[in-house]
């Protein structure tokens, strides 16, 4: 247990750093912004665009299952995107962060009424969700919201034991979650041959200039690697924390040992790391593109999906 405290100490400090860097190069929680921020590389940040079909696609996904009214839970909120989207909807949010500078900047964020939105039905408190389960009486929500957060919580099977007390009568839980044991070296080929393609992908490093079965192999294991968060290269892993929980089936698991699932869908089979490094006079249409064929492989079950969006309910 203390070795948990001290990691998620680090990890809080770890995302103070981050966000405290975003914020100064631009960053804008606001998915309706149409500015570029260039200090997203290859991330889908970058863009109008590709904010709207990689971030707001999913978080659609989670407004959409919520109602006006209900009292939600947005567990690890960073600087408030999700919950400021669902507050716009007259959805009760209570969001919670371990991370010190994340509560300050979306708590500025929110007062500053992006798009002319009151958010007084949105509450931002620097917590871990462990003071959430300990006061089982004290909060009691409809919906309960991990988006991009479980990858960075260990031991999910308890946190799913424990949080359902959290839940009112017919409560759910909605996950949003990247799952790196879904990267199939089949997904790395498919990714490997995108952005060789592309006419204009932003690592232009990695062009290879001989076209070598011996290099062709190298870069899509180094594909693998990048997708996976196992290359020894420094920056795939954001925090001490990040992707401590990468399995899908034992979360799958977790939740189905105490919540009935309702709803399972796919995303991101690749697209997520290359439509943010797509640049150029046609970038959009190249972009959309990436997009279509991302979810047409996914559809047909050529690929799997990496991220996925669960509904369950308590049962």
């Amino acid at each position: 247990m203390r070795q948990i405290k001290q990691k998620l100490l680090l990890e809080a400090k770890a995302f103070d750093r981050i966000v405290e860097k975003r914020v100064r190069n631009g960053f804008n929680p606001d998915l309706n912004s149409k500015k570029i921020n260039k200090f997203f590389f290859n991330n889908p940040w970058r863009y109008p665009l590709t904010r709207k079909l990689s971030i707001k696609e999913k978080t659609n996904f989670v407004v959409k299952e919520c109602k006006k009214g209900d009292k939600v839970l947005d567990v690890g909120c960073g600087l408030g995107t999700l919950s400021m989207e669902l507050a716009k909807k007259k959805i009760q949010v209570l969001a919670i962060d371990i991370s010190k500078e994340s509560i300050k900047y979306a708590n500025y964020f929110s007062k500053k009424k992006l798009n002319n939105t009151d958010y007084s039905n949105l509450k931002f408190q620097r917590k871990a969700i462990s003071e959430i389960f300990k006061n089982s009486g004290k909060y009691k929500f409809n919906k309960i919201i991990f988006f991009k957060t479980l990858h960075h919580l260990p031991r999910v099977g308890i946190l799913m034991k424990k949080i359902k007390y959290n839940l009112k009568k017919n409560g759910k839980i909605i996950i949003v979650e990247p799952f790196r044991s879904e990267f199939t070296y089949l997904n790395a080929v498919i990714a490997f041959i995108i952005r060789k393609l592309s006419t204009t992908w932003v690592a232009k490093e990695s062009k290879i200039k001989k076209n070598s079965l011996k290099n062709i192999e190298t870069e899509i294991n180094e594909i693998f690697k990048e997708y996976t968060y196992s290359s020894s290269k420094k920056g795939y892993d954001q925090s001490v924390m990040d992707n401590v929980t990468s399995s899908l089936y034992k979360v799958l698991n977790a939740v189905q040992k105490n919540f009935l699932i309702q709803k399972i869908l796919y995303a991101d089979s690749f697209k997520d790391k290359i439509i943010g490094g797509i640049y150029g006079k046609n970038y959009e249409n190249e972009i959309k593109f990436i997009n279509n064929l991302d979810n047409f492989l996914i559809k047909k079950k050529i690929l799997s999906g990496t991220t996925a969006m669960i509904v369950a309910k308590k049962k």
